[in-house]
């Protein structure tokens, strides 16, 4: 695995270690969901696809949608 392709992975599982607990459902985790689906070995995700999941995966951590919403409102106003 190259450096970059560990790089990306690197920052997929920082996402996932970021991503609170559900006390609700203690047995069923998202976050360990999704590291079974990243450590498969036959993913093969190249090094901007994994950059891509973990951008999307730190859009969802710091709710950037609603963030950028609330900009956007405001602008309005």
């Amino acid at each position: 695995m190259s450096q970059q392709a560990i790089r990306g992975q690197h920052l997929i599982l920082r996402a996932l270690n970021q991503w609170p607990k559900d006390t609700i459902r203690p047995e069923v985790q998202f976050q360990a969901v999704l590291r079974k689906r990243f450590e498969q070995p036959k993913l093969n995700l190249s090094e901007e696809e994994q950059l891509k999941e973990a951008n999307a995966l730190f859009s969802l951590l710091d709710n950037r949608a609603e963030e950028k919403k609330k900009k956007e409102k405001k602008k309005k106003n």
